[in-house]
C-alpha cells in the first residue's frame, strides 16, 4: 500500500487551490484584456483623425489649385458641419448603446449568480430532505 503524504488528501472536493489560480489568471486576463482594448481604441482613434486630417488637408489643396473660392462655398460649410455633427452624435448615441448593453450583461451575471446559490441552497434542502438523519 502506498501511503499519501500529510500534504495530500484523497477527498475530490479537498483541492481547491487549482481553483484559486484559475481565477487569479481569469482576474489577470481581465487586466490585460482591459488594456488591449483600451490601447486599441485610443489608436483606432488617432488613426482615424489622421486619415481625416489627411483627407481635408489635400481636398483643401485641391481646391486651391482648382481655383475654387473656399471661402465663400457656404452651402459646402454647412453640409461639412452638418455632416461632423451628425457624426459626433452618432458616437454620443453609440456609446451610450454600449453603456446600456454593457450595463445590462453586467446585472445578467450578477442575477446568475444570485440565481446559482439560491439554486445550490435548494439542492441542499433536497438533499436533506432525502437523508434526514443529517441535518445541518
Amino acid at each position: 500500500m502506498s501511503k499519501t503524504p500529510p500534504s495530500e488528501t484523497k477527498e475530490i472536493f479537498s483541492n481547491t487551490q487549482n481553483l484559486g489560480k484559475f481565477f487569479d489568471e481569469f482576474e489577470k486576463s481581465i487586466k490585460q484584456y482591459h488594456l488591449m482594448a483600451t490601447t486599441l481604441q485610443s489608436e483606432c482613434a488617432q488613426s482615424c483623425k489622421k486619415i481625416l486630417e489627411t483627407q481635408i488637408s489635400a481636398q483643401q489643396e485641391f481646391f486651391t489649385k482648382s481655383g475654387f473660392d473656399k471661402n465663400s462655398n457656404e452651402p459646402i460649410q454647412k453640409t461639412m458641419n452638418q455632416y461632423f455633427d451628425s457624426m459626433a452624435k452618432l458616437v454620443s448615441t453609440q456609446n451610450q448603446i454600449m453603456t446600456n448593453i454593457m450595463e445590462s450583461c453586467r446585472q445578467n451575471v450578477r442575477l446568475c449568480s444570485e440565481n446559482w446559490s439560491k439554486f445550490a441552497e435548494q439542492n441542499s434542502k433536497i438533499m436533506q430532505s432525502w437523508n434526514p438523519g443529517e441535518r445541518s
